[in-house]
């Protein structure tokens, strides 16, 4: 939602994701080209149930017309209990329900110590990391816990 149009009701947060991804951007090639060590990344973590998805989901239609499907993800988010794999393990992220934020923290886990620093700023890709991006899973993923083709 925020690196697209965002939904109605949605300009702040999107305001600011922009000008995240462009600070991103710009303060990675700012870095190098002084000579700095530091380097920025930036990833999409998917939709994540925190705080923030608890107001979003307690708006009213007239206010965020969109709201029915962050209820719905709600709904058909898998918890701990029901995977039996717990929170201790990463997985892929699921498809129409909610992450949690342990699995995004074993996706910014392999992100920050797997890569080496230019892959790790994507330097060659307008894009950023996606936790959604199955080509990754591998990286981050126990091989017991990958999809079965």
């Amino acid at each position: 939602a925020a690196h697209g149009p965002p939904p109605f009701g949605w300009a702040a947060y999107g305001i600011s994701k922009a000008g995240f991804y462009q600070a991103f951007k710009t303060l990675d090639k700012e870095f190098v080209h002084l000579g700095g060590k530091v380097r920025v990344g930036s990833f999409k973590p998917g939709v994540v149930d925190t705080d923030m998805q608890g107001t979003i989901r307690s708006a009213r239609p007239d206010e965020m017309p969109v709201v029915g499907n962050f209820r719905n993800m709600k709904k058909n988010a898998v918890t701990e209990e029901e995977d039996g794999a717990g929170a201790s393990v990463a997985r892929p992220p699921p498809e129409g329900a909610l992450d949690s934020p342990d699995n995004v923290a074993f996706f910014a886990e392999w992100l920050l110590l797997g890569p080496d620093e230019e892959e790790f700023a994507n330097r060659d890709d307008p894009n950023e990391y996606d936790i959604r991006n199955s080509e990754l899973f591998a990286n981050w993923i126990p091989q017991q816990n990958l999809p079965k083709d």
